[in-house]
């Protein structure tokens, strides 16, 4: 997904997170679906690219995190499996 490499434009492929630490089989975009509890900060950690530093997002809503992952690490206040891997 995204402009970058030989990749297309739009995705082609989604795969359902089913718990958390969560490793897709390529690289990919995420989608958050649900939160825990709305009125509740959100959090999510995730490896970027090739690389193995942990990355902190916080104050995260529903929707699409404009990120490519190569991990999930762990989630507060999202349910796990309401993340999708977008390729």
């Amino acid at each position: 997904m995204g402009q970058y490499g030989n990749q297309p434009d739009f995705a082609t492929s989604a795969t359902q997170v089913a718990s958390l630490p969560a490793t897709p089989d390529e690289p990919s975009a995420i989608y958050i679906g649900e939160l825990t509890d709305d009125a509740a900060t959100a959090s999510i950690v995730v490896n970027l690219g090739n690389d193995s530093t942990n990355v902190t997002f916080k104050s995260v809503t529903t929707g699409f995190l404009p990120v490519i992952v190569t991990k999930i690490v762990s989630a507060t206040n999202i349910n796990a499996n309401s993340i999708i891997f977008i390729k």
